[in-house]
Parts: C-alpha cells; sequence; structure tokens
C-alpha cells in the first residue's frame, strides 16, 4: 500500500528494506501545471467553455440547498470517548455521538479488535519506521 500527500508532493510505501519515499518538485509541478493551461488555450477550452456555459445557463448560480443556519461544531456535544482497550481505561478513541446505533456498535467493535494498532505515545510514534 502506498500513501500519497499531494500537498507535499511525497509518495511513501513499503520496501524490501524499510520505507520508500518519492519526492516531487514543486517547481516542475508549477511549471507542469502552467504548461497545461497555456496547452488548453491553445486548443481553444476557454471559448468552448464559454459556449456551453451560454448554452446551458449555467452563468447563474445554483439555490443553495444548505439550512439558512448550521449549528457550530461542539466537541463536549458531538463527540464522546469510549475505552478501546480490553483492561487500560486511558487508552481511547473519540467518536461522533451523531452516529447510528448499528454503525456507533460496529465503529466500537473494531476499535476494542484492533486496539494495538493505535499508537498511544509519541514514544510509540517514534518506533515506526519512516518518521
Amino acid at each position: 500500500m502506498a500513501v500519497s500527500h499531494y500537498a507535499y508532493l511525497k509518495l511513501k510505501m513499503p520496501g524490501p528494506s524499510g520505507v520508500i519515499t518519492v519526492s516531487g518538485n514543486f517547481t516542475r509541478s508549477d511549471l507542469c501545471d502552467k504548461e497545461f493551461h497555456t496547452i488548453s488555450e491553445s486548443f481553444s477550452m476557454h471559448e468552448e467553455f464559454e459556449q456551453q456555459k451560454a448554452s446551458t445557463g449555467l452563468e447563474q448560480t445554483p439555490i443553495s440547498k444548505k439550512p439558512a443556519h448550521q449549528p457550530k461544531f461542539n466537541k463536549k456535544v458531538d463527540t464522546k470517548e469510549v475505552q478501546v482497550h480490553p483492561t487500560d481505561s486511558s487508552k481511547t478513541a473519540v467518536i461522533s455521538t451523531s452516529l447510528p446505533p448499528a454503525q456507533e456498535n460496529a465503529l466500537v467493535e473494531f476499535l476494542h479488535e484492533r486496539w494495538e494498532i493505535f499508537p498511544w505515545c509519541q514514544q510509540t510514534c517514534q518506533e515506526f519506521p519512516g518518521n
């Protein structure tokens, strides 16, 4: 399994001797983006987009379906801690209180079964290769 991070232009994957890290180049990435923009303009993409917009009436913004007032996230109300370690009550995870009961039960069961895969302190995190 590979893990990519587009903001840092990094790709990490397991290798035969540890973690393989492939680094991108921001300057080259930016240059490619600018070249693509130039090429798309040369193929009249901008004019074609304007024609599509005029023929479909997309110059009007769609009506928002969001409610007028969205309540703010409140950690004390919208989340709860659940113990994931069988005996150590300090090893907890924070989950949403808005999960349907069946989904919440499945998540808690998953966390109970796999409690050992979570790093519980900074020292544990530093033991993982690639950090």
